[in-house]
């Protein structure tokens, strides 16, 4: 059996221990860090760029009015918010039902920041086993020092997301005068503090907790996945009986070196298989990867794959694994899935592109009705103008 991987400190709010992960750095790995930059540095600068003389994003609540990249919106129009909401769970669905729970190892927010916060760890406090060694006590003045260190540096990180959140509704011009000038009060400033501290705790100390207890998606995963859908999976025909002997290193199988367990997030262990905690983040392929190739061993021992595939394999052991034209990249269910995005965006575009830019509504006050001299009633009416436009109109009512 692999070495523990967490030790007795029971992490902040979850009673349970804390999972202090191996770093690892392989293909998969790059990938995901190559998403997260791309998906950190959009959400930073976004409050940056102008599109017509506005930011990008900005939504003036005061004002309602939501700028997005150029486009004016007003809460008459909140309506496509509900179609922009089912684009995107129909792209959790495409995604889930082609890799599985990729989303929440390559693209949720909180792995994004859970990560970030991970990396600040391991480049201040030092990989695993400085850290397993300062959970038991067993560390200097100066290992303490960094710990220090590191809750400062997530703290300065949650302070600059949460400012920058705030700037997606006060502006980045406005947010940088209140702060030069020490007037951010009031909401903006609670909102992001409270932005902050909802980071820090999150990225910094429940992490794992989160997905494998409160985030739902990890529950239903199952009923959006079908047989072709990829999953990390070990391969035990080839993996098992586990040894460190010469004949075990020869035919690639598993000698129980545990790495796969100790750069896992969620405290896993996928030779066990399948599991709901599961993030696919794919750290383990790029451990045993690494391991194979020390024993100068063929790869893939821990590898995606479909139950498919592995229904062919433990089929024909000897064939050389996945085999050929067994995952299906194409089938029903992501055809109805490309169906339904097409319609859904195609909508999205016509309802932008034509919605009208003036409004004009007229109502009538039924409750009023003034009598004139000569006997005629003089009705009231309401009327209320709306410019959906960047720039002024000049409009002309005429009976």
């Amino acid at each position: 059996m692999a070495a523990p991987r967490t030790h007795t400190t029971v992490a902040l709010l979850t009673g349970r221990p804390r999972i202090q992960t191996q770093w690892v750095w392989g293909p998969h790995e790059r990938r995901r860090w190559l998403l997260f930059a791309v998906k950190l540095g959009t959400f930073l600068s976004l409050p940056w760029i102008t599109v017509g003389g506005t930011p990008a994003l900005w939504f003036d609540i005061p004002h309602r009015r939501y700028h997005v990249f150029g486009h004016v919106f007003w809460p008459q129009d909140f309506y496509m918010l509900g179609l922009v909401l089912a684009v995107a769970a129909m792209l959790v669905f495409t995604t889930t039902a082609l890799v599985g729970r990729v989303f929440c190892g390559h693209a949720c927010p909180h792995t994004l920041f859970w990560n970030l916060f991970a990396a600040l760890e391991h480049l201040i406090e030092g990989d695993r086993p400085a850290r397993l060694a300062l959970d038991a006590g067993q560390a200097g003045w100066p290992a303490r020092a960094r710990r220090v260190g590191k809750h400062a540096a997530w703290l300065s990180v949650a302070g600059v997301l949460g400012l920058t959140f705030v700037s997606y509704f006060l502006g980045v011009e406005a947010l940088l005068h209140r702060l030069t000038t020490l007037t951010l009060t009031g909401p903006p400033l609670v909102t992001g503090a409270l932005v902050a501290g909802l980071v820090y705790l999150f990225a910094g100390h429940l992490r794992d907790f989160i997905c494998t207890t409160t985030c739902p998606y990890g529950r239903f995963q199952g009923a959006m996945q079908d047989r072709s859908s990829l999953v990390v999976t070990y391969d035990a025909l080839r993996g098992e009986p586990r040894g460190k002997g010469k004949q075990q290193v020869a035919r690639g199988g598993c000698v129980d070196c545990g790495q796969c367990v100790t750069v896992c997030p969620v405290g896993i262990d996928i030779r066990n298989g399948p599991q709901y905690e599961c993030t696919t983040c794919a750290r383990c392929i790029d451990a045993c990867d690494q391991t194979m190739a020390k024993l100068h061993a063929q790869p893939g021992l821990i590898r995606f794959a479909s139950a498919r595939e592995w229904a062919a394999h433990v089929a024909e052991p000897r064939r050389a694994w996945p085999p050929a034209l067994v995952h299906r990249y194409w089938r029903p269910r992501l055809a109805w899935y490309g169906v339904v995005l097409v319609a859904l965006l195609g909508t999205i575009t016509t309802l932008v592109l034509t919605r009208p830019l003036l409004g004009l509504a007229v109502t009538r006050d039924r409750a009023t009705v003034i009598r004139l001299a000569d006997g005629r009633a003089a009705n009231l009416y309401h009327l209320k103008l709306l410019n959906k436009d960047t720039r002024p109109h000049t409009l002309t009512l005429e009976l």
